[in-house]
């Protein structure tokens, strides 16, 4: 949870963001809300981290059919948290900028 909150916090510039990817951070933090998927807060702090990544990192950091599969599957679990599902679709938003393919595999 903590790491998830730093990420965030890392990765409110563009050099950060790619420097943070290209490391492993989106994976990783993918990995972690699919691992820990009953931990509310963690998910929201991941959510907040991966809604910053996926803004303007470069295409070959996207894995874009894991980011919708845990992104929708563990959005799906807390339909009250305003929070995640605002983070969860502004995901999505960003993954649907990236072009045609990118677009595909959300719909």
């Amino acid at each position: 949870s903590e790491a998830s909150k730093a990420l965030a916090h890392l990765s409110t510039d563009v050099e950060s963001r790619t420097l943070v990817s290209a490391l492993g951070g989106i994976a990783s933090l993918l990995h972690a809300v699919g691992s820990f998927r009953d931990e509310l807060t963690l998910l929201e702090r991941a959510y907040s981290a991966l809604l910053n990544l996926t803004s303007d990192v470069p295409e070959h950091f996207l894995d874009f059919d894991a980011i919708a599969f845990v992104i929708v599957d563990t959005m799906a679990l807390y339909p009250e948290s305003s929070r995640l599902r605002e983070n969860g679709l502004g995901i999505l938003q960003n993954i649907c900028m990236k072009g045609v393919v990118a677009k595909e595999t959300i719909a």
